[in-house]
Formats: structure tokens, C-alpha cells, sequence
């Protein structure tokens, strides 16, 4: 208590924080409590399935088959907190400077020695289980499908088809604990859901070095399993937290798609391909997020940090189905070998691509619909890579960019969480030292890129440091 602290730059990539007294001093810190959890996801997945062919005519081929899948996912957590804030006559704990780089040195506790010299152990058992936070969940799908095959000519023109006809048939079953209304409750909640998915793809060969190439398709996109558990995860800060909840009853939402492509074939030297898409998402699946005191969550006040007002906002946030979304881009990818030029220039080559993407869903918040991009889409993409490759060894060196994109709806009075748009490099190189043996060589992220991420939709607020790293791979394949 009685220290105080600062922090600026946080409209920067290296916002700073200032502090009254010295972090790496152990007499300015003080035991303020200790937890000990077990979290537990256990997963299974069957599957079996048959196919047949017949070959009906010359470049005429008919194809069915059946499936069937089986998924099941389980969850728990558990939890021992002990509370020390405030108590006095407690023994010195043991406490060692961070061992990781960073911008200012702190204090951290010594776990095994703090746990011996407070007298607590770290083992939780199912007495220590969280309320509301087990669960399982199984899912089996039958599936059955059709599929015509065709190579013919029309003309000059070389064509490729085929069409088919997907069913399908999903039970699901969730059971655990589920809010309803301020309180916890065992629920054991089965749905199912069934459909046909037709699909057709056309490419027409238009000369030897010209493809074009269409197709449509409706798909079904089940949610996550995680996202269908009757369950929560609680995450507990100093300002409130997060309860991130499942949803049993989410339903699958369709996704009706349309592409397009121009290719062009070089022989072996190369090729050029640009192509268009759009996808028009139904039922999509979204979040929504709802500030709650968390006394009306049903959760135990005992999760809270020592001397937090039980009536303290939470963000409740659970995956929901929206109304729809939708994405639309433009993809151009091209390769080249340099065999034009004089040896021993003629090993070299480059290839990339760019992809050019846009697409938004609504998210909810407090009941109030934003609209925001879709997670994890970058409107810009782009990939390039050089290489020299003489059949008996070779090298290359690649770079990544993708421009912002968004990470997670947001919370804690954020509007969406977005990371910074990124530019890696990797390398790799290979040689044969015989027929059989291959040793390989692999740099990746050789810039130690770091990721940042922003939360709000301006990407100005709450920016920190996430997990990035630098990798070198050695290895060596036999072949027999």
C-alpha cells in the first residue's frame, strides 16, 4: 500500500510504465495470496467411412460414399486460493528477481519455497472443483454423398466437372452446468440438425497454358466443441474479469460461396493465377458480450481477489448466432524459374502471392449489434519467397506480411481486441548428401518479430506484449 506508479506511451509500440520504488526490491513486496489449479480437456475422435466408383463411360465417373464421425470433448477445473491480504505475522518468503528479459526488473515468489514456508500444499482434488466449470460434450455426424466426374472437350475446349450432393444428420449431446438466471444449474441438453450440401466445380482448359476455372459450393460450419460446452472459464483481474461462457444451443451456420480463377502454365518455368471469391455466411456464429455484476453470475465469491466488492462488473461473453456475415477478396499468386539466365544463375526462382480480403460480422455488445471484421482476417496478405535449387542442394528465404487484424470481440469496455499487422522472415536450406539421406536446415521468425496487441477498435488503448519467438530446426530424412 502507499505506492504509487505511472505509465505512458500507450498510443506507441513501447508504452512504459514508472514506478515510486524499486520493483526488484523484495521489502517492497508483500504475500498477498496463492492458488493452485488443475485444469483438465480431454479429447476423443472416431471415425469410419466406405466409398465406392464407376466408372460409367471414358472420362465419365460416378462416386458415392458414407461417414460416420464421432467427437466427444470433456472439461474441469479446479481451484485452492488461500488469502493473506492484509494478515500480519506472516514469514518471509523466499522471492528472486525475473528471470526474462524485460524493460523493468520485479520480484516474483519463489512457488515451492513460498508454498513450504507458508505451510499449504499445491494439490487440488475434486473437492476443489469450480461451479459451473466441467462439462462433456458429444457429437456424432452420418453423412452420405454423391458425385458425378466428367473430362470430355467442347470443341477446342478441354473441360473438367464435377458435381455432387452431400447429406447429412449431427446429434449433440451437452451436459455440465449452465446459468439460469442468477443461478447454476446441471443441464443435460440434446439437439440435432440435418441438410444437403450440393457443390460444382468447372474448370475449362482454354489452350495448353490457359485454365479457367469455377465453382459454387454450400457448406456447413458445426461451432467448436468448446464453444458448445453447458460451462464457463473465469478469468479474474484487479478491475473485474471475464466469464467466458458456452452456448449448447448454438446452431451450425451455411455458408454459400462462389469462386474464379484465370491461370496461366509456363510449362515447368512458372505460372500466374488471379482469382476472385465472395462467401455469404448464414447464422453465422458470433459473440456477445454483456457486463454483469458477477454476485448474479452464480459463480462462488471466493474466485474474486482478495478484498474485491462481490458486486464487481464482469464481462459475461458467450459465442451466439448472428444474423450473418460475409467475405469477399481477390487472390494473385505467380512462380518463376530463372533458367533464362547463364549458369550458374540458372538455379534461381521466386514465387508469391497476395491476397486482397474484406469481411465483416456483427458482434453484440450489452445487446447492441457493431459491426466488426471477421477474427483472424487480414485485408492485406502476402507472401514471397527467393530460392536457388540445384536438384543436389538448395536455399531459400522467405517474408510473411499480413496487415491488423482482429483477435477477439474486446472487453472490460473495449470494443474489440485487434494485433498489430506483422512481417516475418524464414530461411531453409537443404542438401543430399546421398539418394537416401537429406539434412535439412530451418530459421524461422529469424527477425524475432514480436506480436502486439492493441484492444479497441482504433488499435490505440491497452496495447501488450504477446508471445513471439525466434526458431532454429535441424533435421535429416532417410529414404528407403
Amino acid at each position: 500500500m502507499g505506492k504509487s506508479y505511472s505509465f505512458s506511451g500507450l498510443n506507441g509500440d513501447n508504452p512504459t510504465n514508472t514506478y515510486g520504488f524499486n520493483p526488484a526490491d523484495p521489502a517492497q513486496w508483500t504475500v498477498q495470496g496463492a492458488e493452485s489449479r488443475d485444469d483438465g480437456i480431454d479429447s476423443e475422435f472416431y471415425n469410419a467411412k466406405g466409398e465406392l466408383a464407376w466408372r460409367v463411360a471414358e472420362g465419365s465417373t460416378l462416386k458415392a460414399g458414407a461417414s460416420y464421425k464421432h467427437f466427444e470433448n470433456g472439461g474441469l477445473q479446479r481451484r485452492a486460493q488461500f488469502n493473506y491480504d492484509g494478515k500480519t505475522g506472516l514469514p518471509v518468503v523466499p522471492t528472486r528477481v525475473i528471470p526474462y528479459s524485460s524493460r523493468t526488473p520485479y520480484i516474483i515468489a519463489d512457488i515451492d519455497g513460498t508454498y513450504r514456508a507458508l505451510g499449504i500444499s499445491g494439490t487440488v482434488n475434486a473437492s476443489n472443483a469450480i461451479a459451473g466449470a466441467d462439462y462433456e460434450v458429444r457429437e456424432k455426424t452420418v453423412a452420405a454423398y454423391v458425385q458425378y466426374d466428367l473430362n470430355t472437350r467442347l470443341g477446342e475446349v478441354g473441360v473438367r466437372a464435377n458435381l455432387g450432393l452431400h447429406y447429412y444428420h449431427t446429434s449433440l449431446n451437452s451436459s455440465g452446468t449452465a446459468l439460469t438466471g442468477t443461478t447454476l444449474t446441471p443441464v443435460d441438453i440434446t439437439n440435432s440438425y440435418d441438410g444437403f450440401l450440393p457443390a460444382a466445380n468447372l474448370a475449362f482448359d482454354l489452350n495448353r497454358s490457359l485454365v479457367l476455372r469455377v465453382s459454387a459450393n454450400r457448406n456447413v460450419n458445426r461451432a467448436a466443441l468448446n464453444d458448445m460446452r453447458a460451462a464457463a472459464t473465469i478469468n479474474v483481474a484487479a478491475f473485474g474479469g471475464t466469464i467466458s461462457a458456452g452456448n449448447p444451443d448454438l446452431a451450425p451456420f451455411i455458408a454459400d460461396s462462389v469462386e474464379g480463377s484465370l491461370e496461366y502454365y509456363d510449362g515447368k518455368r512458372g505460372s500466374l493465377a488471379i482469382g476472385v471469391f465472395h462467401k455469404k455466411m448464414k447464422s453465422f456464429i458470433t459473440t456477445e458480450t454483456t457486463p454483469v455484476p458477477y454476485n448474479t453470475t452464480g459463480f462462488p465469491v471466493s474466485l474474486l481477489l482478495p478484498g474485491q466488492d462481490p458486486a464487481i462488473l464482469f464481462n459475461y461473453t458467450r459465442p451466439v448466432n448472428g444474423p450473418g456475415a460475409s467475405i469477399k477478396g481477390i487472390e494473385v499468386a505467380a512462380k518463376r524459374d530463372f533458367d533464362f539466365l547463364p549458369a550458374p544463375f540458372d538455379g534461381l526462382g521466386v514465387l508469391g502471392n497476395l491476397t486482397l480480403a474484406d469481411g465483416n460480422t456483427d458482434v453484440l455488445f450489452s445487446g447492441t449489434a457493431v459491426n466488426l471484421p471477421l477474427t483472424n482476417l487480414s485485408k492485406v496478405s502476402t507472401n514471397a519467397t527467393i530460392y536457388y535449387d540445384t536438384g543436389r542442394w538448395g536455399v531459400r528465404g522467405s517474408a510473411a506480411m499480413r496487415s491488423k487484424y482482429r483477435w477477439g470481440s474486446g472487453g472490460n469496455g473495449n470494443i474489440g481486441e485487434y494485433i498489430k499487422g506483422t512481417t516475418n522472415f524464414d530461411a531453409s536450406a537443404y542438401v543430399n548428401v546421398t539418394p537416401q539421406l537429406q539434412l535439412t536446415l530451418e530459421a524461422i521468425n529469424i527477425g524475432d518479430e514480436p506480436i502486439v496487441q492493441y484492444a479497441d477498435k482504433d488499435a490505440k488503448r491497452m496495447m501488450t506484449n504477446t508471445v513471439s519467438g525466434r526458431t532454429i530446426l535441424f533435421g535429416a530424412t532417410m529414404r528407403f
